[in-house]
């Protein structure tokens, strides 16, 4: 073996059995006095859990610090004076529990990787207090868990030019503070948070909650600016206003980014998010319960799962930048049982759905209204809104509704979706099986294609396609004017002659519902047969539906008189009338009002053409060949 081989491994064994002496030498000390002492005075500590003596020596960076022995039971102060920097705290002690500078100059405590763990029974926790700012330090990745049913407090308290602050003591190396409670007791951080003493990125500081408990970890400085962002993976978690007032850049969970991905996010503050970089949601709950801008107007909330919900007695008010939702995604109205008649959710934001279905709905209502607002609207591929009434009338606004790509869709929810601008269907589909309130009209352009079986209330322009009905026949209601320009098609399915509107409704139809609408018809009629259907003479059918006082003016291309021919099928001949009679169910006339009816008529080869066909045949017989003569 080489002499550098050599040293080499001589080396590594040096460092394995330093590694192991340091080990060996961690300690765990008790605290065993109720009198206020320093932390770093060696006689305020026992490495005998009970009772008895004292060490000489206060617990170091390798050892454990619990408060107290078994037999030293009551309120006490821990003091930082001497800046202790120790392993871990356990605090075991019934009474209260203050570990504080108790002096006007600031202190510093440092925790490393143990953490801090406060077990069941124990007393109250506060770090600083008595308008004595104390500083608490982590030293690398580490847990916090609460597993009492008091508090642990973090307290903002200044003096002077001093600022409390809780942080990471690298600022080369960044740190990750977990809160992993299992007890009943609140957590709150009410100290400034930053990342380090000197803010240098490199050392930031972000946290994961992820409890077991109703204890909630709140969050309640405005100021606070770390920049590693906040993830909540189980329990509740706590956006709370705080001493502060609330900064323009920062909010209470800094600068980085928040996710949700499971439990649950209470937003009381107004602003409160507001300088993160995103908030994003994949499962869990994000509650609001007061005037709330979530995200700034550059940034975006993007959820893919989970619930929002509007849970208070005022209104919430979401502002910021777009609302993605490209996961199955609940928003709930909350009156928080307060029985009132409404509460709000309005967001000031564009709200794009694609891939995934809105729910929005109401609970602790007594009435009233329950209104959902967004900015504009964009369906943007299977993106689905469906609004039910609950304990209260729900709506969810939109300033304007754009559609593009197939299987969008307003569901048939109870509630409804109302647009003040206007709702456009660029290219692809939207299926309105709901209610839709439409202010400013649906417009279908070229390539877009309106249908389904549901209510609109609005004019309605088609230059693209119009298709009462999903993938089985159906019926579209429309409440407003309804013009079908010469470059539209209208779609009609036949698939047996019995309808009653909303019950069985074996082919399509569009029925106008306003007591006096205007009804322009052009372009084509295009009608197919579905579930093996096939047409019998005498066979009617009502494909648009007019109230007595409609304005109907035009006809389909080619189809310019009653008993044009729309289309043969076999010996059977499919025609139009513009001048039938029908109602939402029973018989459909073909006479006697304004309605737009198909009618099956059987076709018969006239006389002259059997004469034709008779000659025909004869002529074939003569020209048969003679038999040959031998």
């Amino acid at each position: 073996m080489s002499r550098s081989i050599t040293a080499l491994v001589a080396l590594v064994v040096f460092v394995a059995y330093g590694l192991t002496l340091q080990a060996a030498n961690a300690t765990t000390y008790y605290w065993n006095t109720t009198t206020t002492t320093s932390m770093t005075l060696g006689s305020a500590w026992s490495t005998d859990p009970d009772t008895g003596g004292t060490t000489g020596t206060a617990p170091g960076v390798n050892d454990t610090a619990v408060f107290n022995q078994s037999s030293v039971i009551g309120n006490l102060t821990a003091t930082t004076v001497g800046f202790p920097s120790v392993k871990g705290i356990i605090i075991n002690n019934t009474g209260t529990t203050l570990i504080d500078p108790t002096s006007s100059n600031t202190r510093t405590i440092t925790i490393g990787s143990l953490g801090l763990t406060i077990n069941a029974g124990a007393g109250t926790v506060t770090f600083g207090a008595s308008s004595r700012p104390q500083i608490t330090l982590i030293s690398g990745n580490q847990s916090w868990a609460n597993k009492g049913d008091n508090a642990l407090n973090l307290s903002n308290v200044t003096n002077g030019a001093a600022t409390p602050y809780l942080g990471n003591s690298s600022a080369v190396s960044a740190a990750t503070l977990t809160f992993a409670s299992s007890g009943t007791g609140n957590t709150t951080i009410g100290a400034l948070v930053r990342d380090n003493s000197t803010d240098a990125t490199a050392g930031a500081l972000s946290f994961i909650i992820n409890t077991t408990s109703t204890g909630v970890t709140s969050f309640s400085n405005s100021l606070n600016k770390f920049s590693g962002g906040v993830q909540i993976s189980g329990g509740i978690a706590a956006a709370t206003s705080g001493t502060s007032a609330v900064s323009a850049t920062n909010g209470v969970f800094g600068s980085g980014a928040t996710l949700i991905n499971g439990g649950q996010l209470n937003v009381t503050a107004a602003n409160a998010l507001l300088g993160s970089s995103t908030v994003s949601m994949s499962s869990g709950e994000l509650r609001a319960s007061a005037a709330t801008a979530l995200v700034t107007a550059t940034s975006s909330l993007a959820i893919s799962g989970g619930t929002l919900r509007g849970f208070n007695a005022t209104d919430t008010d979401y502002s910021g930048g777009t609302i993605n939702i490209t996961g199955n995604t609940t928003m709930i109205n909350d009156r928080s049982a307060s029985g009132a008649t409404s509460v709000n959710q309005t967001f000031a934001s564009a709200l794009a759905v694609g891939g995934s279905q809105l729910d929005v709905t109401s609970n602790n209502y007594t009435g009233g209204t329950a209104t959902a607002s967004f900015g504009a609207g964009t369906l943007t591929g299977n993106g689905i809104l469906n609004v039910t009434n609950t304990s209260a009338a729900t709506v969810l606004s939109l300033t304007s509704l754009g559609v593009s790509g197939t299987g969008n869709a307003i569901a048939a929810g109870t509630g409804s979706v109302s647009v003040s601008g206007a709702t456009t269907i660029g290219t692809g589909t939207l299926l309105v099986n709901g209610n839709l309130t439409a202010t400013s009209g649906v417009t279908a352009n070229t390539l877009g294609t309106l249908g389904g079986g549901g209510v609109i209330t609005g004019a309605v322009t088609v230059n693209g396609t119009i298709a009462p009905g999903n993938a089985a026949a159906g019926s579209l209601e429309i409440g407003g004017n309804l013009t079908l320009d010469p470059a539209s098609t209208s779609q009609i399915e036949l698939g047996g002659t019995a309808f009653t509107l909303n019950g069985t409704e074996n082919y399509d139809r569009i029925k106008l519902t306003a007591a006096s609408p205007t009804v322009a018809i052009d372009g084509t009629l295009s009608v197919s047969l579905i579930n093996s259907f096939t047409l019998s003479d005498g066979d009617t059918f009502g494909i648009l539906q007019l109230e007595d006082g409609a304005i109907r003016a035009g006809t389909f291309n080619g189809l310019t008189t009653d008993g044009s021919e729309v289309a043969a099928f076999g010996d059977i001949s499919l025609r139009i009338t513009y001048s039938g009679n029908f109602g939402d169910s029973g018989v459909v006339s073909t006479t006697g009002g304004n309605d737009v009816v198909l009618y099956a008529v059987s076709v018969v080869p006239e006389p002259a053409s059997l004469g034709l066909t008779s000659l025909a045949a004869l002529g074939l017989l003569s020209r048969r060949r003679r038999p040959s003569v031998a």
